[in-house]
């Protein structure tokens, strides 16, 4: 009985066993190169939080800035708020809402409540209902409607009065602290004006129009939209919203919206990005870095720096390149949806630089996306938190790295225990010839 259980190879079987010992070889290495892709992750990480503690420094520079924000934060406490959202791709006011498909999940909802009957039965949803989304681009003020209603009545064209169908109300507060009343109402789909009025919304007193609200009105296939633009001469320090919605089956006229158009008390505050907050940010973020600045309600005050983006699939010009893809993970483009956004900004490292500790962490982006590094730092003003900092960047180039040094590692293995067995293999029938 023989303990060694390969005593009954032969020679060649014995050689040939003793160089499968090499393929440890390439084991050993891809262990190797994953420690060293850890090593170089937690210098990236150290690298992005660098940003963002750089970037929180200069954005302390600023003081009036974050002192307004504050001032307005704590004027309006618990009331409603209205984050305008930045957008950096210009928006076409047709009344469609093609370019707001990636914002979709920033719509707000109005209160189902009708302002002509405070406190009793809330709307049907499915008789009017609306979302909306304020959002700045190119300093103008601009404002999407969706609006649910299941019977449009449009105004009668043929009258000089802006109401007795369907209407939007715009109120605003401007920068010098007067308030004005819009009424917007379609007699067709396509462009309608907005005029100013005073009175009762129901039956207004038409004052003048005002020809720098633009505004498109276009049918859904539940209701309709409408989108308007307010230039930056007219932007509000706040604002309400109301739908009219007006039915011919004798029902009563229903009123929904964000606060109450009649009461400028009860406005809502607009919380607009930083212009010159954003372009300090904009330094800061190169090379596929991200950077968000967040007040302590957790609102933007500005955001800079895009994700890279892999234009083309890698080319594959040997078999070794498709075998390879098989196993190894490709660099792809970054995630820069809003979903993506709000996951990183509603994350622990943001609430951990709001209670005054700088944070890292590392984040998978789906099953398939790319790893992401996420850093964030607070941002002090007369030694009080008021605002964080969180930047952002994936670790593409160093997957990019370890790719081509598995690559390496394999194919000189492959070709060195080739070369070994061969070498092997000759010894061995020749050893074996001569001792026949």
């Amino acid at each position: 009985m023989t303990i060694w259980p390969f005593s009954t190879l032969k020679l060649r079987g014995k050689l040939l066993l003793v160089s499968v010992v090499l393929l440890l070889l390439p084991w050993f290495g891809v262990h190797y190169i994953q420690a060293i892709e850890n090593l170089l992750q937690q210098e990236q990480a150290q690298s992005v939080a660098t940003i963002a503690r750089a970037s929180s420094a200069l954005v302390e520079q600023y003081p009036e800035v974050l002192r307004q924000r504050e001032l307005l934060i704590d004027k309006h406490g618990d009331s409603l708020k209205s984050q305008v959202t930045a957008i950096t791709s210009p928006i076409q006011i047709d009344g469609y809402n093609d370019e707001w498909l990636a914002y979709s999940s920033l719509l707000k909802k109005f209160s189902a409540s009708n302002q002509l009957r405070p406190g009793q039965q809330l709307i049907d949803p499915q008789d009017i209902s609306a979302r909306y989304i304020l959002a700045q681009h190119d300093r103008n003020l601009i404002i999407l409607l969706d609006v649910v209603d299941d019977e449009i009545v449009l105004r009668d064209s043929t009258r000089f009065q802006r109401h007795g169908g369907d209407a939007m109300i715009l109120a605003v507060v401007d920068q010098q602290q007067r308030s004005h009343r819009y009424i917007l109402s379609a007699s067709a789909p396509g462009k309608i004006n907005a005029y100013e009025y005073i009175g009762s919304y129901v039956d207004p007193v038409i004052v003048k129009a005002q020809p720098l609200i633009k505004a498109q009105w276009q049918m859904s296939p539940y209701g309709y939209r409408l989108e308007l633009s307010l230039p930056s001469s007219m932007m509000p320090s706040s604002l309400a919203l109301a739908i009219i919605d007006v039915d011919l089956a004798g029902s009563e006229t229903q009123v929904i919206g964000m606060a109450d158009v009649r009461d400028s008390q009860t406005f809502s505050p607009l919380f607009l990005p930083s212009l010159a907050l954003t372009g300090l940010l904009s330094k800061m973020a190169q090379d596929g870095v991200r950077l968000w600045l967040l007040d302590r309600q957790h609102f933007k005050l500005a955001s800079a720096g895009h994700g890279d983006v892999i234009v083309a699939e890698p080319k594959l010009r040997t078999w070794s390149d498709l075998f390879y893809q098989l196993f190894l993970t490709q660099p792809i483009s970054d995630d820069e949806s809003i979903s993506h956004e709000q996951s990183v900004l509603s994350g622990q490292v943001v609430t951990a630089a709001l209670n005054g500790h700088e944070a890292t962490e590392r984040r998978q982006t789906g099953e398939e996306g790319p790893l992401m590094l996420v850093a964030s730092h607070p941002v002090y003003m007369d030694g009080q938190i008021v605002a964080a900092v969180v930047a952002e960047k994936n670790t593409n180039t160093i997957l990019a790295l370890q790719n081509q040094a598995v690559k390496t590692l394999l194919n000189t293995s492959l070709f060195m225990f080739a070369i070994v067995v061969v070498v092997l293999l000759g010894f061995a029938s020749r050893l074996s010839l001569r001792i026949r």
